[in-house]
């Protein structure tokens, strides 16, 4: 199996989780390293899409992706078994960035690559913003979020600029992770 860093990603809507992966996976790929990025409530939007979901993010559509998700993992264990296949799968990537919002399925990711050969680690992020205002609208997978202690904590107060020399930052520490096991 090839060395494979899959890193956690967790925070509250629009904190820029998706933003700062996506320079941490740019900066990898300009290193000639492979990365990816999946998300558990992929198969839910698609889902709420194929019943009719117009794609739009509201308060009431996340509630919507949170209930249906956790419908499929209640009925299927479904996003941990897609996470399980990415870790397993033997391609090109070295780094497996994930999004996923529930504390609970946080923790059984990791301990499952806890369980694997010592040429996977796991790590959990929480992608921050003291100033950004958390109403009692959240779905409770959101509402949930601190709810658990994380390996890494990434403040993001500043502006995209700073954020993308913080994703650099961090996407170099996780290259010299990978280099040390």
């Amino acid at each position: 199996m090839k060395k494979k860093i899959v890193v956690i990603m967790n925070g509250y809507p629009r904190v820029g989780k998706d933003t700062f992966v996506d320079y941490c996976v740019e900066h990898l790929e300009n290193l000639e390293l492979e990365a990816t990025k999946f998300s558990t409530i992929r198969t839910p939007k698609h889902i709420a899409t194929e019943l009719g979901w117009d794609g739009h993010k509201n308060t009431a559509s996340r509630v919507m992706l949170s209930e249906l998700k956790d419908w499929y993992s209640k009925h299927f264990n479904g996003p941990f078994l897609e996470i399980v296949k990415r870790v397993l799968d033997n391609g090109v990537y070295s780094f497996l960035f994930v999004m996923i919002r529930e504390p609970d399925e946080i923790q059984k990711v990791k301990n499952f690559c806890e369980m694997l050969p010592t040429k996977v680690r796991c790590l959990s992020v929480l992608v921050s913003n003291r100033e950004l205002e958390i109403d009692d609208s959240l779905s409770h997978s959101d509402k949930n979020i601190l709810n658990m202690t994380y390996d890494v904590e990434i403040t993001n107060e500043s502006t995209l600029e700073n954020l993308e020399v913080d994703a650099k930052e961090f996407a170099k520490e996780l290259v010299v992770r990978l280099k040390s096991f």
